[in-house]
């Protein structure tokens, strides 16, 4: 990798730390009575819905399209298991929810770093695009898309 495509690489990582910060303080302010019932306790249980929303708000903010990664993390010695979404491009991890777990205290993670995220077992990933879903989902996902962006320009 040359100096300047590594330096342009930082500067859009930049870039997209900028907007999800962004992002996720619109959602914190956003009411929750607005949002659908995934978002109403933001950031826990919001992972897959928060980074549909994001991805949107990425590509609108002219910052190209990511793919949107589920994972599982089944746990030791414990019946069950966790699940877990974020967004991702190439090496770098955008997630806006990781906070929920007690292991991470970053509100937003934009990353190279893998080793957080590998504990979970990648069950699916596509392109994160909520136009891509059923008319209905499509429907509440551009509802609370509109919802949130509004709050991101009220700050």
């Amino acid at each position: 990798m040359t100096k300047n495509s590594s330096k342009t690489k930082n500067t859009e990582m930049e870039a997209v730390r900028i907007c999800a910060e962004r992002f996720r303080a619109a959602l914190e302010r956003c009411d929750r009575n607005l949002l659908p019932i995934a978002l109403q306790d933001f950031p826990n249980g919001s992972c897959g819905d928060a980074a549909l929303l994001l991805a949107k708000y990425l590509q609108k903010s002219g910052l190209g399209r990511f793919d949107y990664v589920c994972g599982t993390l089944y746990k030791d010695g414990e019946l069950g298991f966790q699940s877990h979404a974020w967004l991702q491009r190439e090496d770098v991890i955008v997630d806006i929810t990781a906070d929920q777990f007690d292991e991470v205290q970053e509100p937003v993670l934009i990353t190279r770093d893998h080793s957080w995220h590998k504990h979970f077992e990648e069950k699916s990933r596509h392109v994160a695009d909520y136009e891509n879903y059923d008319p209905e989902a499509r429907a509440s996902f551009s509802a609370a898309y509109e919802n949130v962006v509004a709050c991101v320009h009220d700050n």
